[in-house]
């Protein structure tokens, strides 16, 4: 039977920029999960606590490549809860459609959540061409 660092590795891609690509299960968030006796956990951390060590407690890691899917520890930095949303939400510059974000294409919901008025104005186009059909 295989440890969890050998199960690990064979579900491993390196990158030529340095990422540790996990090319096994994915959430539907884009980071990695592997099965660890009875519970799945992501990949992340568990490769974090193979090479490295425990997550210090309060803490999450931070993926300073932004390649969820990267399980390389070098990429990874423990920080706060705070300073990780701090630092994922000054680099989303685009939509998922790669619209940018721009004050003439951004709207803001009640709530305060950003969308894309480009986005917004193509589907409701779809909406109106399906239902003239």
């Amino acid at each position: 039977m295989q440890s969890l660092e050998e199960r690990a590795w064979t579900k491993i891609r390196k990158d030529p920029s340095g990422c540790w690509i996990w090319t096994a299960t994915l959430n539907p968030d884009g980071y990695g999960r592997i099965r660890v006796g009875k519970r799945t956990v992501f990949a992340h951390r568990a490769m974090y606590e193979l090479q490295v060590g425990p997550i210090p407690a309060g803490l999450q890691l931070d993926h300073l490549c932004r390649v969820r899917e990267c399980v390389n520890p070098e990429h990874l930095e423990p920080v706060t809860n705070r300073e990780n949303s701090r630092r994922a939400s000054s680099l989303v510059t685009h939509c998922p459609s790669h619209h940018a974000y721009s004050p003439e294409n951004t709207r803001y919901t009640k709530t305060g959540a950003r969308y894309c008025l480009t986005c917004k104005r193509l589907k409701a186009r779809e909406w109106r061409a399906r239902g003239s059909m």
